[in-house]
């Protein structure tokens, strides 16, 4: 973990000399064709250099899955680092959010072991902000909006190919 973050800085150096025409390994061809639209980057994390990387080197910030009071803060931080470098405009908020319609326990059960690595004390905080119902979804949904989340992802937390309908039944 020590040094992950200047060498994620030094990956970034690359990735953007690379989107601005350097041959890519020594070879006259560069890695990525002139003209080509830089993919935008949106980064994470919840420490001060996580937020100004995302300031100085992205196009927003993505914010953990959890209830939209928990991540209204970590808008508020991204917003504020983005003022602080001196960016136009505002960033991309992204927030993630799982749900499982079907079979809510089982989705709880599957996130809380998918996380379970991190303690007990993260998994539940993951696997409680699932959603399970019509009207807690679309609560959710609404409250990212009402937080300025320019985009949601609704992550399913089982492995049932029908969450995708029943998810859009109910947000369609």
């Amino acid at each position: 973990m020590d040094g992950r973050g200047k060498r994620f800085d030094q990956d970034l150096d690359i990735y953007h000399e690379i989107w601005n025409g350097r041959p890519y390994a020594g070879s006259d061809n560069p890695a990525v064709p002139r003209g080509t639209r830089e993919v935008p980057l949106l980064f994470g994390g919840s420490s001060p250099a996580a937020f100004k990387r995302m300031a100085r080197r992205g196009a927003g910030y993505i914010a953990p899955s959890l209830l939209p009071e928990a991540v209204a803060g970590t808008f508020d931080m991204a917003r504020s680092a983005w003022r602080e470098a001196g960016r136009a405009g505002e960033p991309r908020l992204v927030a993630i959010n799982y749900f499982a319609v079907g079979d809510a326990d089982a989705g709880r059960e599957d996130v809380h072991h998918y996380y379970r690595n991190f303690g007990d004390e993260v998994a539940d905080l993951l696997a409680g902000s699932l959603r399970g119902t019509r009207d807690s979804i679309l609560e959710a949904v609404k409250a990212f909006q009402d937080l300025g989340a320019d985009e949601l992802i609704l992550n399913p937390g089982v492995d049932d190919i029908n969450e995708v309908s029943r998810l859009a039944d109910i947000v369609l």
